[in-house]
């Protein structure tokens, strides 16, 4: 459906619950196969076209939606980016972004991360945490209440994610051009859970992120939305509106503590974290 053309949808196509019925008036299939296509090629474009190119969070997820049904990824861990104002307001945007990883991007700790699945030179590295679900979320399921969001998390761990997106510049993109790229969701690192019990404020555990003894950047769960369960209880609202249920052993990753960071030259990098978490590296080669 081009550009102009007068279409009423549920985002999806499907039947997504909580979302009021949109107008979508940019061309998803199209978009969706163009950014597949650069995806399976390896080269990058400068932006969407005119008429691919989305103009509203519905369009942007509407394409976004495409291009992982394109894929026919085992979905196994979701992201939760843009945690930050100043994140939003780069981008534009007034809440969180999500994305989709498929099985086969995300690593364990101790994983050497092949370069060939980033378009660019090298990926920016950002630390956060992971949540693993411990039973399954259904649409049905309300996930309001902080509490109960917390109850369904078995295991948390120190995570980090590298991002990377299909266009010919990184920065400078549209925020909707970045949702409808899956929200430059490209491959993550889940080092060593443990107990949700161990952890009784995650808001207050501290990441530093080096390579070699070079700090790069640093910060605290706070940098979450104040707290991490609190971009957890987000996406989990957005996968029901969607209309998806969020399956027992999907993992989240829930928002940057430290920024958006270059992957360095060097090829491998260290985040570590308070106890009891500890450290985790990161090898791109």
């Amino acid at each position: 459906m081009r550009r102009g053309s007068r279409r009423t949808s549920n985002e999806d196509g499907g039947t997504s619950r909580g979302y009021a019925r949109v107008m979508i008036l940019v061309d998803v299939p199209h978009a969706a196969a163009l950014l597949a296509e650069v995806r399976q090629s390896g080269r990058t474009i400068p932006q969407l076209p005119d008429g691919l190119r989305p103009g509203t969070t519905e369009e942007a997820y509407a394409i976004q939606d495409a291009v992982v049904a394109s894929q026919g990824w085992e979905i196994s861990c979701l992201k939760v980016g843009c945690t930050s104002e100043v994140a939003q307001q780069a981008l534009g945007i007034d809440e969180p972004i999500a994305g989709r990883l498929n099985q086969e991007a995300v690593f364990g700790a101790g994983a050497v991360v092949p370069r060939s699945l980033f378009l660019h030179a090298a990926p920016y590295v950002e630390c956060e945490f992971a949540m693993r679900l411990g039973r399954t979320i259904g649409v049905d399921d309300d996930v309001s209440e902080m509490a109960e969001v917390a109850e369904a998390v078995d295991a948390i761990a120190p995570a980090i994610e590298l991002v990377d997106n299909r266009f010919d510049e990184f920065f400078g993109i549209s925020g909707h051009s970045i949702v409808a790229d899956n929200s430059a969701a490209s491959a993550v690192v889940i080092g060593d859970a443990v107990s949700p019990d161990l952890v009784p404020d995650l808001a207050a555990v501290g990441v530093t992120l080096a390579c070699a003894d070079e700090e790069l950047a640093s910060g605290t769960g706070a940098a979450v939305l104040g707290d991490p369960y609190r971009a957890l209880r987000w996406v989990l609202g957005h996968e029901r509106r969607r209309g998806r249920s969020v399956r027992a052993g999907t993992w989240v990753i829930t928002g940057t503590c430290t920024g958006l960071v270059p992957f360095p030259d060097g090829g491998a990098v260290t985040a570590h974290f308070d106890e009891p978490f500890g450290e985790l590296v990161v090898t791109v080669a």
